[in-house]
C-alpha cells in the first residue's frame, strides 16, 4: 500500500494521539478520503470492504484506503455501503465508540447522533455529513452517495479553507493507473434521495461537474481502460494488492443461553441455612429517571487525560530528556506534554510511574491499581475502580470433599466500585424494553415463587440508590452485554476467583461478628424487629432490608458492599456434585446452575464468610440476590 511506512490503522493512530484529533485533523481525513472515494465510485468501482483495518494513517494528511476488493459496478447499494463505512470510521473518530447497531430503537437516534455527542468539539456541518450518512436524525433517509461524496469534500475544504490542499486520491495506484480517475458523469446522477441540509459551517460549496464535449468523455474513458489494464497486468505478474479483512478480538466470556423451563433452586453442595420470613409484599413503587446518587458516593474524579491540542512547533519550548526522568507524578508529565514534549516519551514515563492509560469515550486516561480513583464510561454506567494484578488462595466444598485452590491475575481489572443500583438497571430496561414477569423468590411462608414480586416491587421499599435484586443471571449477563455496545468496551460478570480475589483483599476472617455490622449489611438487630427467627449478628446496621450502596466502609482497594446487602451472581457455573470435578468446571452447559458470592441484607454471620457460595439455576429472580460488573482496562 502507498503511504508512509509507519502508518497504522485509523483507530491506533487516533489512540496513540492521546488527544482528541482537532477539526483539521477530520477534515483532512475526510478530504483525502472522500476523493479517494469519489475516483473508485466514478470508474464505475467500488471498494467493497472498508473498515478500521483498510484505513492506513500516518498524519491526516497521509491517510491511505488500502485493501479494495475493486468491484466493478453501478449498482447504487454497492456504493451506498461503502458510504456508510467511511461515515462509520469518522463517527468512530468523532465520538470515541462505534456506531448504534442497524437493528436500533430509532428513537433514540437523536442521542446516537455524532452531531449530538461531538457538539462543539467539530464543525456541525462535517457532524451533519457523518449522521446523514449513517441516517441518524429525524425523517434520516438514504443519501445519494456520489453526491455525499462530493458535498463531504466541499465541506472539508471549507473547514480547511485556503490551506486545504487537494491530494492525490488516498487509494493505491498500481503502475499504469492515472494519478487520478475522471470525475464527470451525467448531472442526473448527482441527484440524491433526500437532499443533503447545507451545513451552516461550511465555507466552501459543492463544485458542479464541467460539462465537457463527447470527446473529452470518450478520451477519459480510454484513460481508465488503460488504467485498469495495465493494473489487470500488475496483477498477473503476482503483485497484487493485499486485501485485508476487519478482524474482532473476541474476548471469551461464558453466555449463557435463555432457559425456558419455569426457574429452580438448584441443590447446593454446602449446607445453606435459609431465612426466616421477611415482610409481606407492598405496592409497586415507582422508577424515578433521576440516576441513583448514593449518600457516601465520591464524586468522579477528572479525567487525567493528555490535552486535546499541541501547542504549535514554532511555540514548543525543548523538553529534555532530564525534565522527562525528574517528572515524578502524572500531572508533571502532562505538563510537559502540554509543553510539547515527545509523547511515546511521555507515555513510557507515565507507566514507569505505575499508571495505566485507559480508553475512555474514546480518550485515554491515566490511573494507577488501587489508587481509589473513578471514572464511569457514561453519565449512567457504574464507577469504575482499578484493581492491581495478584493472588489469592480459596477453598471450595464439592461432595464434601475440600479442595484449596491458587489463583493468580496478571493484569490490572476495572471493577464496579458498588453493585450495580436500581436506578442504573432502571435504565437499561428503558432503553432495551427488557421484561420480567416471571415473578421473584421470596421466604414467606417458606422459599417460594411469588408472582407478584419483581425488581421494580421487591417487597420492601428501596430508591434508585439501592442495589437492584429479583435480577436472574441472564438479567445480570444482558445489562453486562448492553453496556459493553453502549459503551464500546468489555463489560461482564466477574468470575468465582476473580470476585474471592477482590472480596479477600478486605480479610473479614480478621473482624469478628461485632464488626459485620460495619462492613455490610446483613441480619442483625435492625432485622429482628419483624423476623424474630432469624440468625442474625449481635450488632445494628441500621437496615432491615437493602441499604443504598456505599453506606458501609469501603475495601482498601475503595470497593463497597462485597459483604451482604445483596448477594452477587458471578460467571461461574456450579461444578458436577462429585469428588473428583474440576473446578471451575471447564465449560458450562445451557442452563447450568451459576454461583452468589457474598450473602445479603437478609443472611446470618455464617453465610457471610469468604468461602461462602449459593448455588442458582441462571433464570430464578430472588429478592436477596442482585450482581456488580467488571470491564477490561
Amino acid at each position: 500500500a502507498a503511504g508512509s511506512t509507519d502508518a497504522q490503522t485509523l483507530s491506533g493512530w487516533a489512540s496513540d494521539l492521546l488527544r482528541r484529533p482537532s477539526d483539521n485533523d477530520v477534515a483532512r481525513l475526510a478530504l483525502r478520503l472522500g476523493e479517494a472515494l469519489r475516483s473508485l465510485h466514478a470508474a464505475g468501482m467500488g471498494h467493497g470492504a472498508i473498515s478500521d483495518q483498510q484505513l492506513h494513517v500516518s498524519t491526516p494528511g497521509d491517510v491511505v484506503l488500502t485493501g479494495a476488493m475493486l468491484q466493478a459496478t453501478t449498482a447504487a447499494e454497492a456504493s451506498h455501503a461503502d458510504v456508510c463505512a467511511l461515515a462509520a470510521a469518522l463517527y468512530g473518530v468523532v465520538t470515541g465508540r462505534a456506531p448504534p447497531p442497524s437493528g436500533r430503537d430509532r428513537s433514540l437516534d437523536a442521542r446516537f447522533a455524532s452531531l449530538h455527542m461531538a457538539a462543539g468539539d467539530y464543525s456541525d456541518g462535517l457532524l451533519e455529513m457523518i449522521d446523514a450518512a449513517l441516517e441518524l436524525g429525524d425523517g434520516a433517509e438514504k443519501v445519494e452517495p456520489r453526491a455525499w461524496v462530493d458535498e463531504l469534500i466541499a465541506v472539508s475544504l471549507g473547514i480547511l479553507g485556503e490551506g486545504g490542499q487537494r491530494a492525490a486520491p488516498a487509494v493505491p495506484v498500481p503502475p499504469s493507473q492515472p494519478d487520478k480517475l475522471p470525475e464527470t458523469r451525467p448531472a442526473s446522477e448527482v441527484q440524491r434521495t433526500k437532499p443533503l441540509k447545507k451545513p451552516a459551517s461550511a465555507v466552501g460549496t459543492v463544485r458542479q461537474p464541467e460539462q465537457k464535449s463527447p470527446t473529452h468523455l470518450i478520451a477519459a474513458a480510454v484513460v481508465v481502460l488503460v488504467g485498469l489494464a495495465g493494473w489487470l497486468a500488475y496483477l498477473l505478474l503476482g503483485q497484487s494488492f493485499t486485501t485485508s479483512q476487519t478482524s474482532r478480538v473476541a474476548v471469551q466470556v461464558e453466555r449463557p443461553a435463555a432457559v425456558a423451563e419455569p426457574p429452580k433452586l438448584a441443590v447446593t453442595p454446602e449446607p445453606v441455612v435459609q431465612p426466616a420470613p421477611s415482610k409481606p409484599a407492598v405496592e409497586p413503587l415507582p422508577v424515578p429517571s433521576e440516576p441513583p446518587k448514593a449518600e457516601a458516593q465520591a464524586s468522579v474524579a477528572p479525567p487525567a487525560s493528555l490535552p486535546k491540542e499541541s501547542p504549535p512547533l514554532s511555540a514548543r519550548p525543548t523538553v529534555t530528556a532530564a525534565e522527562m526522568a525528574q517528572a515524578d507524578t502524572r500531572e508533571a508529565v502532562l505538563a510537559l506534554l502540554e509543553r510539547g514534549a515527545d509523547r511515546e516519551a511521555g507515555k513510557a514515563r507515565l507507566a514507569a510511574l505505575g499508571f495505566v492509560a485507559i480508553v475512555t469515550g474514546g480518550e485515554p486516561i491515566f490511573r494507577k491499581p488501587a489508587d481509589g480513583e473513578v471514572w464511569r464510561d457514561c453519565p449512567t454506567c457504574p464507577e469504575l475502580l482499578l484493581v492491581p494484578p495478584g493472588k489469592t488462595s480459596m477453598q471450595v466444598t464439592i461432595s464434601e470433599v475440600t479442595k484449596q485452590l491458587e489463583f493468580s491475575f496478571d493484569a490490572p481489572l476495572a471493577v464496579a466500585r458498588f453493585e450495580v443500583t436500581r436506578g442504573q438497571y432502571a435504565a437499561f430496561v428503558r432503553e432495551t424494553g427488557r421484561t420480567s414477569n416471571t415473578g421473584c423468590y421470596a421466604r414467606k411462608p417458606a422459599w417460594g415463587l411469588n408472582p407478584s414480586l419483581s425488581w421494580e416491587n421487591p417487597g420492601f421499599s428501596q430508591t434508585d440508590d439501592h442495589p437492584v435484586v429479583c435480577v436472574s443471571f441472564h438479567d445480570a449477563s444482558a445489562y453486562a452485554e448492553w453496556l459493553s455496545a453502549r459503551t464500546g468496551q468489555h463489560y461482564r460478570l466477574p468470575s468465582d476467583a476473580e470476585w474471592h480475589y477482590l472480596a479477600s483483599a478486605e480479610k473479614w476472617s480478621e473482624k469478628g461478628p461485632e464488626h459485620l455490622c460495619s462492613i455490610g449489611n446483613g441480619a442483625d438487630l435492625s432485622a429482628l424487629a419483624s423476623n424474630s427467627e432469624w440468625q442474625h449478628a449481635a450488632c445494628d446496621d441500621g437496615f432491615a432490608e437493602t441499604s443504598p450502596v456505599g453506606k458501609f466502609l469501603p475495601g482498601p482497594w475503595g470497593l463497597h458492599d462485597l459483604n451482604g446487602n445483596a448477594w452477587e451472581w458471578v460467571m461461574t457455573c456450579a461444578p458436577e456434585p462429585t469428588p473428583e470435578a474440576v473446578f471451575p468446571p471447564l465449560s458450562c452447559p445451557t442452563g447450568a446452575p451459576r454461583l452468589l458470592r457474598g450473602g445479603s441484607w437478609a443472611d446470618a454471620p455464617k453465610l457471610r464468610q469468604l468461602d461462602s457460595r449459593v448455588i442458582s439455576a441462571p433464570a430464578v429472580r430472588d429478592r436477596v440476590a442482585g450482581f456488580r460488573v467488571v470491564r477490561a482496562p
